[in-house]
């Protein structure tokens, strides 16, 4: 079975786990070339998610009852994001 040739500046995995392509295990190169990846962070959803909460008006007898509303909303809406706390409303 032909390996083929690395190609210069690619990575390349010589040995692997299992299940893992690797020259060692009799992939081919192109087959055990790793690829750089990266994290990318959506952080207009957060705002998004904040901006929307700030939105939502709670009516409650005391602070407790309304973080406690602030929290079904949250989990209902299934919001990840922001961090959250309540305040009163200025007229």
């Amino acid at each position: 079975m032909d390996k083929g040739k690395p190609e210069a500046g690619k990575v390349y995995s010589l040995t692997g786990g299992h299940g893992t392509p690797s020259i060692a295990s009799g992939n081919t190169w192109a087959e055990s070339e790793v690829i750089e990846y990266r994290i990318n962070v959506d952080l207009d959803a957060s705002r998004e998610e904040a901006e929307h909460l700030e939105s939502i008006k709670i009516m409650a007898t005391s602070e407790e009852e309304a973080l406690e509303k602030a929290d079904e909303i949250v989990k209902k809406q299934m919001y990840g994001g922001p961090y959250y706390n309540v305040s009163e409303v200025e007229d």
